[in-house]
């Protein structure tokens, strides 16, 4: 009797790996997702910082007057809502600035301390 030499892979052998390769796509899927929302975040972590870092310039050199406290600036094609505090300091010709940067419909991205010389502390 002859025996008969199959070519090919068993049914067992495909589903193996069918599945090894489904494990596989769906890590593949979680690493990428994971890293757009991580990329997302920093972008706006990035951006919000620049609209902070604007802030205490433009108030360092008097663009944003001391009473004025907040305002909205546009940055990479979002709109940003940023509060300024101004504070004293021990030494009294010195003024610390507090600005804290939002995105308009959402919670606070990112705070930041400036320093600027206090004027009506100086003699």
């Amino acid at each position: 009797m002859k025996k008969m030499r199959s070519f090919g892979f068993t049914l067992l052998e495909v589903m193996v790996a069918l599945v090894m390769i489904a494990i596989a796509f769906s890590a593949i899927y979680l690493a990428l997702s994971t890293s757009t929302r991580t990329q997302a975040a920093l972008q706006d972590k990035t951006a919000a910082t620049w609209v902070g870092l604007n802030v205490i310039a433009k108030r360092q050199a008097n663009v944003i007057t001391s009473n004025q406290s907040s305002g909205k600036e546009t940055m990479l094609l979002q709109n940003w809502v940023w509060e300024l505090k101004t504070q004293n300091t021990p030494n009294p010709s010195i003024a610390m600035l507090e600005v804290t940067v939002r995105k308009e419909t959402g919670a606070t991205i990112t705070h930041l301390t400036g320093y600027i010389t206090n004027k009506s502390g100086s003699s």
